[in-house]
């Protein structure tokens, strides 16, 4: 018979375990204890973070959007205009003379549109700003946008409405149409629409 050694003298430790019995001792350790701030150094982060800005990340379709309405709200104003102290002092007069500009120069036709270029608008304020016009006055010009704007400059209020399948319609168009191209002409299916 041949005598077996079951077992090792010197066990083999791999990496991945020595590197677990050292997490396992680095927290069981204690920890020492936060020293609370002086209040000179805490006046002093406040006063740091307070000086310092943190840069907005806007995505591209974002920054258009802002550029195009600098762009536009800059062609309603005088020559060379210091649009960023306007924006500053806001007034719900500024937002009805745009969208009143809008209408006139920029031949916009729906009532959509203008709402969607004072959103604009309210965004520029947001970011020069940093904070939200009064909602009050928002209230105001979008009253004024679906009043007297909307009979001025005859804008189009109509809602086009867009073709949607009912469950029915749709479950009869899934079975119907084949799931690949076929080699031959398919038959034309009449659907009940």
């Amino acid at each position: 018979m041949v005598a077996r050694n079951h077992a090792t003298v010197n066990p083999t430790i791999s990496k991945p375990n020595i590197a677990r019995i050292n997490d396992r001792v680095e927290r069981r350790r204690p920890k020492s204890k936060i020293q609370p701030r002086s209040p000179e150094s805490l006046q002093k982060l406040i006063d740091q973070h307070n000086k310092t800005t943190v840069k907005r990340n806007y995505s591209v379709k974002t920054k258009d959007n802002l550029q195009d309405i600098i762009y536009m709200f800059c062609a309603h104003l005088p020559k060379n205009p210091p649009w960023r102290s306007i924006i500053r002092d806001y007034s719900k007069g500024t937002s009805i003379a745009f969208c009143t500009h809008i209408c006139k120069v920029g031949r916009v036709k729906k009532r959509s549109t203008v709402h969607q270029y004072y959103l604009r608008l309210k965004m520029l304020f947001n970011r020069e700003n940093g904070r939200h016009m009064d909602t009050n006055d928002a209230k105001e010009v979008l009253a004024y946008i679906y009043g007297p704007l909307t009979k001025d400059f005859d804008l189009d209020i109509t809602v086009v409405e867009k073709p949607v399948f009912s469950v029915d319609e749709l479950i009869l168009l899934l079975i119907i149409t084949p799931p690949y191209p076929s080699p031959k002409p398919a038959a034309v299916y009449l659907l009940p629409f």
